[in-house]
């Protein structure tokens, strides 16, 4: 009776394969999470601008500054999720204000915000603020 089986080299060699596949595409799954983030970060905080212009069409001033992003919440109606991002809200006067999420990947220094203000959104509106250069994935810089 003969046994059908792999050899241990076999095995080795698929096992090396799996390994140098994971190696690759690790980095890439990371900056594809970075990415993620920055494209949420940047859709809160375009919806955060659109209802501080709502608000100040209703009460003639943008929101006052709030210390929270529940404060945020209440205060412009709507909903922003966290997701890993920390939200900072100021209002300077009340015809302008500037809003931020700021992503801290921990143990890295891959860090980013973003920031928006009363501006049209544009390419420059939301901006990427970093301390490293070259970390923002898509947005221009401040």
């Amino acid at each position: 009776m003969k046994r059908k089986a792999f050899t241990l080299m076999e095995l080795m060699v698929t096992i090396v394969i799996i390994g140098i596949m994971a190696g690759f595409s690790l980095p890439q799954y990371q900056k594809a999470i970075r990415k993620s983030h920055e494209r949420d970060a940047i859709v809160q905080l375009t919806a955060l601008q659109a209802a501080n212009i709502m608000y100040f069409a209703k009460n003639n001033a943008y929101l006052p500054a709030a210390a929270s992003l529940a404060a945020i919440n209440t205060g412009l109606n709507i909903n922003i999720i966290a997701n890993d991002l920390t939200y900072t809200y100021t209002r300077s006067s009340t015809t302008a204000f500037t809003a931020s999420a700021l992503w801290d990947e921990a143990g890295t220094t891959n860090d980013f915000m973003l920031v928006v203000n009363q501006a049209l959104i544009s390419a420059a509106n939301p901006c990427c603020s970093t301390s490293t250069p070259g970390q923002c994935p898509t947005r221009a810089s401040c």
